[in-house]
């Protein structure tokens, strides 16, 4: 079976669902004790999933702003049930470049960390 679709699917639906500000949708791609963490404007942030999920549905919401939404994902590997995606974001304004780990657990890709930095 080929599973660069399964996994860049996940990863898809992270990035559709931070766009559209949809908290369920986020939840439902990441594992509950997932953590992201990472760099905006030089400081270092580290979330659970609630934490981050509240700060991006306590912002503006990009979709509703027609604001600048650009993603690529260009590299994917996959280890029998781990696998690690890189991907540029372009939000806005502002320049995200995301190193994802996921893990197949109970059948399902769940993100379980979310590494970033932002320009």
């Amino acid at each position: 079976m080929d599973m660069l679709k399964p996994v860049a699917k996940v990863v898809e639906q992270y990035f559709y669902a931070t766009y559209h500000g949809d908290a369920d949708g986020i939840r439902n791609v990441f594992h509950k004790d997932a953590t992201i963490n990472g760099f905006l404007d030089d400081k270092f942030y580290s979330w659970s999933v609630e934490a981050f999920i509240k700060n991006i549905v306590d912002r503006p919401i990009v979709a509703k702003n027609n604001e600048k939404y650009n993603k690529r994902i260009f590299a994917i590997d996959v280890t029998g049930p781990i696998a690690m995606i890189k991907a540029h974001n372009l939000v806005a304004d502002v320049e995200f470049t995301d190193q994802i780990s996921l893990a197949l657990l109970s059948g399902q890709w769940k993100i379980i960390n979310k590494l970033f930095t932002a320009s």
